[in-house]
C-alpha cells in the first residue's frame, strides 16, 4: 500500500505499518523526555506501545483466519496509530458468516487477557485498588491485560463499520434485507460517531479522529452495499462495451500517449498477435514516460495480471473483483473469442442509471398511492 511499510505475510495476507505509526512512537519518546523519564522508562513505554499493536494485529488476524474458513480472502492488514484495518476482497453476505468474522477480533483480545491473567498473579503485577485504573508503568502485564479488555469492549460498540456495528448489521439481516440492515447500522454508527466527535473535541483528539473515520466509512459502505444490490439481477452482457481501445505490446509509450490524448478512455487492452496479454492505464503510461522515455515498448509497463470474463458472469461479482483489482478494465471472452470489455467506470454509470430508474418507480408508486387515497376519500 502507498505510504506503508510492508513487514510480512500471515496466511497469505500482506501486513503493512502505515508511516504515521512512526509519529506515535516519536510522540511517546518525546512525552517521556518531557516528563523527565529515565531511558529505561522510555524504553518500557515504547515497548508497551509495540506490544499493544501486536495485540491489535492478532485482533485483525482473528478476523482474517475466520474469514478464510468461509473462503473469504483478506488482501492486507494495515496498522495505524488509531488501530488496525483489514481489507477483505468481499465482506461476507451470509449473516452467520459476518457475525462470526466480526466477533472473532474481540474474542482474540479476550483470549489474550485470559492468557495474561495467571502471569499477573505469578509476577505480582496487580496494582493496589486505588491505582487500578491508572496506567502505572510498573505494572506492564496488568496494563496489557486491561488494554486487551478495553480493545474487546470498544470494538463491540455498535458503531458500523466497527466490529460491533457489523455484528449489529448481521443481526438485523436475519429480519430484513441486507441493504436496509446496512442503512440502519450505518445511521446508528454515524450517530455514535458524532458522539465520539463531541467527546473528542472536549477530552481526547483521538476520539474525534475515530468519530470522523467511522462517519465517513459508514456512509461509504452503505453506498457500496446499495450499489451492489442494484447490480444483483444483471450480468456482464448488460454492460458489455463493444467499442474499446487497445495497443500492441510492442507499440511505444509515445503511441500510447497519442491514443490517450485522442480518445476519452484512460484504460487500454494490450494485445500481441490478436491475443490480450495485459492492460495499460494512464498512470502506467505517465510513469513510463517519466522514468524510461517515450520510445519504451508498452509491454515493459503493462499490467500482465489479467482476468478474462464471461458475458454471463453476475455483474455484482465483477463489480467486487474490479474494485479489488489493479486494473479497471477487463476483457470479455465467449467461445474463445474476444467480444468486448468491461470497465469500472461503465459499471458505475450503469449503477447511476439503475438508481434513477428505481427512484422513478418509487415516485410512481408513491403518486399512485396518493391518488388511490384521494379517490377513496
Amino acid at each position: 500500500m502507498k505510504w506503508s511499510l510492508y513487514i510480512g505475510k500471515a496466511g497469505g495476507t500482506k501486513i503493512f505499518i502505515h508511516w504515521s505509526f512512526l509519529l506515535l512512537i516519536v510522540w511517546v519518546v518525546v512525552e517521556n523526555y518531557r516528563q523527565g523519564s529515565s531511558h529505561l522508562q522510555t524504553f518500557n513505554s515504547t515497548l508497551f506501545i509495540l506490544v499493544v499493536f501486536v495485540c491489535v494485529l492478532l485482533h485483525e488476524l482473528g478476523h482474517t483466519f475466520t474469514a478464510q474458513n468461509f473462503n473469504y480472502h483478506t488482501r492486507d492488514i494495515t496498522l495505524l496509530p488509531i488501530g488496525g484495518m483489514a481489507r477483505m476482497d468481499e465482506i461476507p453476505e451470509n449473516p452467520k458468516h459476518e457475525l462470526l468474522v466480526a466477533v472473532a477480533g474481540p474474542i482474540v483480545n479476550l483470549l489474550i487477557a485470559i492468557f495474561l491473567f495467571p502471569f499477573i498473579y505469578w509476577f505480582g503485577q496487580i496494582p493496589p485498588l486505588t491505582g487500578m485504573f491508572l496506567q502505572n508503568p510498573n505494572f506492564f502485564l496488568f496494563n496489557l491485560f486491561t488494554i486487551n479488555i478495553a480493545l474487546a469492549v470498544f470494538n463491540l460498540i455498535p458503531a458500523f463499520p466497527m466490529d460491533g456495528g457489523r455484528i449489529f448489521r448481521a443481526f438485523l439481516t436475519f429480519f430484513t434485507n441486507r441493504v436496509k440492515a446496512t442503512a440502519i447500522a450505518a445511521r446508528t454508527g454515524q450517530l455514535i460517531a458524532l458522539g465520539f466527535l463531541f467527546l473528542g473535541i472536549l477530552y481526547n483528539p483521538v476520539l474525534a479522529i475515530i468519530g470522523v473515520f467511522i462517519f465517513i466509512m459508514a456512509q461509504a459502505e452503505a453506498n457500496y452495499v446499495k450499489s451492489k444490490s442494484l447490480l444483483h439481477d444483471y450480468s456482464v452482457r448488460d454492460v458489455l462495451m463493444k467499442k474499446y481501445f487497445s495497443v500492441d505490446a510492442f507499440d511505444t509509450i509515445n503511441d500510447a500517449v497519442m491514443l490517450l490524448l485522442d480518445v476519452q478512455s484512460t484504460d487500454f487492452l494490450v494485445t500481441e498477435k490478436g491475443n490480450v496479454i495485459g492492460t495499460l492505464n494512464r498512470d502506467r503510461i505517465i510513469q513510463a514516460l517519466a522514468s524510461k522515455g517515450k520510445d519504451t515498448p508498452v509491454v515493459l509497463f503493462m499490467n500482465p495480471t489479467i482476468k478474462f470474463l464471461s458475458p454471463d458472469m453476475p455483474l455484482d461479482k465483477v463489480f467486487v473483483q474490479l474494485q479489488a483489482s489493479a486494473t479497471s478494465l477487463l476483457p470479455v471472452m465467449e467461445n474463445g473469442r474476444l467480444i468486448g470489455a468491461v470497465d469500472l467506470a461503465n459499471i458505475l454509470e450503469f449503477i447511476l442509471i439503475r438508481s434513477a430508474v428505481e427512484k422513478n418507480i418509487l415516485y410512481k408508486e408513491k403518486d399512485r398511492t396518493i391518488n388511490l387515497h384521494a379517490a377513496a376519500t
